[in-house]
């Protein structure tokens, strides 16, 4: 797990909901969190005599004033949180990030 602490104290980190339970715990319960992306379902566009097809997957990055997707749209949930979480560990959590 990378966590980036701030200046002005602030953390950002990457989290499951036991981490922000553990977190909160040992801070008093004085936790704040913020959605850093939005991974959704994608229909697709397809002709009406054609079998239903999978939706494919976006991710959306635009709360952390990141891209609205990705250069790929993905084939499954599974692959597109992990392409959000290597974003947003690349881009905003790592060390050179400039923010």
């Amino acid at each position: 797990m990378k966590i980036r602490i701030n200046a002005d104290g602030s953390v950002l980190l990457i989290h499951q909901t036991a981490t922000v339970h553990a977190i909160a715990r040992a801070l008093d319960g004085t936790v704040t969190t913020k959605r850093a992306s939005h991974v959704e379902p994608v229909e697709p566009h397809q002709p009406t005599k054609t079998p239903k097809k999978l939706p494919s997957w976006n991710v959306d990055l635009r709360p952390v004033k990141g891209p609205g997707a990705l250069n790929t749209m993905f084939a499954t949930r599974e692959e597109a949180l992990r392409a959000e979480v290597h974003w947003i560990e690349t881009n905003i959590l790592s060390a050179s990030a400039k923010h």
